[in-house]
Formats: structure tokens, sequence, C-alpha cells
């Protein structure tokens, strides 16, 4: 596997990533599931439910305890889900209506796949952070399932 982008605070270690395809932009993704429905196409909207985790997945890379907000806690650091809210997210993929690396990730899905996305700062929240709940920098850590794209 290549080494990770410059600039990016990767949570667990390069084994970790074995698997793990990744982009020209640092980009990492991992097919859970493939789909067999159609692939979007930028402009089109989409519905997809996820989850937002800081500090890695589950069992990767150990535990290792770190702030949550306010609480310490071993990994990982769950800081969004739509199935919480008990609905998906719909946007129009390719038009920068959410992080880059959401735009990236999710246009070569097909309908119905589930994948893991790791999502280097550079993709995301950058030097600024987000809401008080995502720090500076963070490489953030997403599990998405595709579940429509008209």
């Amino acid at each position: 596997m290549a080494a990770v982008a410059a600039g990016t605070t990767p949570a667990i270690a390069a084994e970790a990533y074995e698997g793990y395809a990744m982009t020209e932009s640092g980009l990492r993704f991992f097919d859970l599931e493939e789909g067999t429905g159609p692939q979007p196409q930028d402009g089109q909207m989409v519905k997809v439910h996820y989850t937002g985790l800081l500090n890695g997945f589950e069992k990767e890379g150990g535990p290792r305890a770190t702030y949550c907000g306010e609480t310490l806690q071993v990994p990982p650091c769950k800081f969004d889900a739509s199935r919480d809210r008990g609905r998906p997210l719909t946007f129009a993929v390719g038009t920068g209506k959410v992080i880059k690396g959401w735009d990236e990730g999710i246009v070569s899905m097909r309908v119905g796949g589930k994948r893991r996305l790791i999502v280097p700062a550079d993709l995301a929240y950058g030097n600024r952070g987000a809401g008080g709940v995502i720090p500076p920098r963070a490489t953030l850590y997403f599990e998405v399932e595709l579940l429509e794209a008209k």
C-alpha cells in the first residue's frame, strides 16, 4: 500500500489499511458489500445511510483511549449517524454539498453497496474542524450505504 498522504493524521496503523484502495487524493475505501444497482452520476440525488467515526473503525488498531467530546473512551467515537435520526441523508453527489471525500467515495459506488471510507483532513474539514465535535486536521471514518441514486 502507498504511504498516507502528507499532512493527514491517520488514527490507525498503516497495516490496518490492508485491503483498502486509495485514490490519488488520498481517500481510502473498502467495499463491505458491492451494490448491484446503478452508479450515481455527478449532480444526481443520492440517498445514503451513514455512520461517522473519529479515531478509527472498531477492532482496527487496537484499543486506545481518546477524548470523544468531553468523554474519555476507547474508539470508535461516533459523531453522527443517519440511522440514529431515523432517516437517510439525501444530497446531490459531486456538487460540493458534502465533504470532498464523500463526493469522491460515493460517486464510484453502486446502489445497494456498503463501503468504508477513510477521509483525510484535506478531503473533510481541514484545519477548521466542525461544530466543536470534529477537531482540526481530523481523519474521518465512515460506513456508508448507498440506498438510491436518481
